[in-house]
């Protein structure tokens, strides 16, 4: 093993600065760059599949959760693996993920004030590894501020990512291949917090990463960070527990090029959605509750709007088929 590769695992215990942004000028940068999609698609004429109704009233996250968030290279590696070995198959696949991550070490290094920034390698990807770097690793950076922002709410829980895909699985397949969104985009992740004896609380999550250099003359309609933020409020609004926006969310969008360094911005909407308990096994588990069932779950969310309710290709579990079942 050569120094260089001594360095970089001697980097990853390395406590390092990433910037968090959710704030008032975010979400207005967010609602013109909204607009301007919009505004493109009936330019253009584009059917309503795989568009829909956004998340309403989106705000920024409580002060706490804006705080920089304080990580080592091994941590962010480590909920990238986590967030990505159960949605694969292979037993050896989380293996291979997991050292696949190892490559981002070098991407990264801190400046002279201790805040994360890329190195001249990880901005100079070779063919489509930058696409790459900003679809994995803006899961990772949007995943650990969203994590955090569990802790902080529920610091006496435990927090666990479930991949979206694998949920929606079985009652709301892509209409498309894997890898389009279809008529049925979804959330990315869904985050749990639960403690023994108690219900769970999930929380609906989206992350994305870009590489744009935001320039003084980058209008807030081009900025690729506030239309990934616009386009995750439309994905977000697919899935729902209980009724219609209800469920909590979260919405990430990591700007690798930040002038402030490796900056994560986010924004969420609140709601109160809780799980119930259920025994490991019997009749009141959640295998045989599930098993009984039938029960369509989609094209069933009703959106209020200036015409009354809409209906919405979305996902719904009615609060009355969540609880027990004995109801």
């Amino acid at each position: 093993m050569d120094s260089t590769a001594f360095d970089v695992i001697r980097r990853l215990g390395d406590l390092l600065t990433v910037q968090v942004n959710s704030s008032p000028e975010l979400i207005a940068g967010v609602g013109k760059a909204a607009a301007a999609v919009d505004r493109e698609r009936a330019k253009k004429k584009t059917t309503n599949e795989g568009h829909g109704p956004r998340k309403p009233d989106p705000c920024q996250v409580p002060r706490a959760e804006r705080d920089p968030l304080r990580m080592t290279p091994w941590d962010l590696l480590a909920t990238f693996a986590r967030a990505t070995t159960l949605a694969r198959q292979g037993r050896g696949r989380g293996l291979a993920e997991h050292w696949q991550g190892l490559k981002y070490c070098r991407a990264f290094a801190a400046d002279r004030h201790g805040s994360l920034r890329l190195t001249d390698e990880g901005k100079a990807p070779e063919l489509s590894y930058r696409a790459m770097q900003a679809r994995e690793l803006g899961r990772a950076f949007g995943l650990a501020v969203a994590e955090r922002a569990l802790r902080v709410r529920y610091p006496d829980h435990l927090i666990s990512i479930v991949d979206a895909e694998t949920v929606l699985l079985p009652g709301f397949a892509r209409t498309k291949p894997a890898g389009t969104l279809g008529a049925r985009p979804r959330p990315d992740f869904l985050l749990e917090a639960w403690r023994p004896g108690e219900g769970s609380r999930i929380f609906v999550v989206t992350v994305n990463g870009n590489h744009q250099p935001v320039k003084p003359k980058t209008s807030a309609s081009s900025r690729t960070t506030y239309r990934q933020l616009a386009r995750g409020s439309e994905r977000v609004e697919r899935f729902h527990l209980g009724q219609w926006n209800g469920t909590p969310t979260l919405m990430t969008s990591t700007e690798f090029l930040a002038t402030a360094g490796v900056t994560v911005h986010v924004l969420h909407t609140e709601g109160g959605i809780e799980l119930p308990v259920r025994p490991a096994s019997g009749a009141g588990s959640a295998d045989v509750a599930i098993g009984r069932r039938a029960l369509p779950y989609v094209n069933s969310v009703a959106v209020p709007g200036e015409r009354g309710a809409e209906r919405h290709n979305a996902f719904l579990i009615p609060a009355n088929h969540s609880r027990g079942s004995a109801e």
